[in-house]
């Protein structure tokens, strides 16, 4: 069950799974299912989040979602002290140190006996392996909100794409049901991929990170190349709405330049909804919980008059903000 990381662009195809088994039994690897959410979409919506993705952006706050399998984490403060974890752990991979539960996740294979025993709650699995129908159960639960508030189902990890079998099934579902179907994704899959999977929603909310693909490269571990040419390729086969979504990130994307360049990208492919929002540190606990190094500690949240400044740039071109 133990995790895995992805490599260079040559290994895209390598990394993106599903697709051949028959839709009924299609599973998939889920972090955790939200409800009654506002901001992933038009109206009330709930929002899965998939497990692993191709991408190390410095500023995620979501580093739990990054590799495919269920991971142990460990919660501060539920914490007791027994050190029965210790105890338990067959292969030697949890330690204690200055009151911390350290893990090793070369040596974690993911049996689960730490959690187990813990009496707390305080060492437990992120992610869950889901059938689509089950899923769709879940989603369904909200029927009636979505129909008064125009709201729906928004597929977001991680990176959706990683399980394009399982998100392209439980989407079609979705949306046999008369669900509002939306995916916030990372544009990172091949062509063919992203085609057929983008085909079944309503809505794409896609990121745009950054212009430039050595910044990019930089900034998340690959180049835009490919994203851009999906987001090109969308817009010119009308496949659904699509809105970019363009994350503020002081001293690394927020240069004059790089807003001009997004701004001449979206003219040129008559893209005329973006979602602009500043980066923010509510994630940085998830970084404790899986004891890694926060990398965005550097980092400040942009001052609100800067983000105003950013969105009124794009409304002067005639582009329109957050416009789900």
């Amino acid at each position: 069950m133990r995790g895995s990381t992805y490599g260079t662009d040559t290994e895209l195809k390598s990394t993106e799974r599903g697709g051949m088994q028959k839709e009924e039994t299609v599973t998939g690897t889920v972090a955790r299912i939200e409800r009654f959410m506002i901001h992933d979409g038009p109206g009330i919506r709930t929002v899965v989040f998939m497990k692993g993705c191709p991408l190390r952006c410095m500023w995620c706050s979501s580093p739990q979602t990054w590799n495919r399998s269920p991971e142990v984490i460990w919660k501060r403060k539920k914490c007791i002290g027994c050190e029965r974890c210790v105890e338990a752990c067959p292969r030697d991979a949890i330690r204690v140190e200055k009151g911390n539960r350290l893990i090793d996740r070369g040596l974690c294979d993911g049996c689960g006996a730490c959690t187990d025993v813990c009496p707390s709650g305080a060492l437990q699995f992120d992610g869950m392996e889901l059938t689509v129908e089950e899923t769709v159960k879940v989603v369904m639960r909200d029927e009636g909100f979505y129909r008064k508030s125009g709201g729906g189902v928004t597929v977001s990890g991680g990176e959706p794409l990683l399980q394009h079998g399982f998100v392209k099934a439980l989407l079609r579902s979705c949306k046999g049901k008369g669900v509002h179907a939306a995916m916030e994704t990372s544009g990172f899959a091949r062509w063919e991929i992203f085609r057929a999977v983008v085909r079944e929603l309503d809505l794409l909310l896609i990121d745009v990170k950054h212009m430039d693909p050595d910044v990019h490269l930089t900034l998340t571990g690959r180049s835009n190349e490919v994203v851009l040419k999906n987001i090109e390729r969308a817009a010119g086969e009308d496949l659904c709405r699509i809105v970019l979504r363009y994350p503020v990130i002081p001293g690394r994307n927020d240069s004059p330049r790089n807003v001009e360049r997004l701004i001449g990208f979206m003219k040129k492919n008559g893209l005329c909804h973006i979602d602009i929002f500043p980066f923010h540190r509510l994630g940085e606990h998830e970084y404790d919980e899986l004891g890694m190094e926060y990398p965005a500690r550097t980092i400040g949240t942009p001052l609100p008059e800067q983000v105003e400044e950013i969105k009124g740039r794009f409304e002067s071109e005639g582009l329109h903000i957050s416009g789900f």
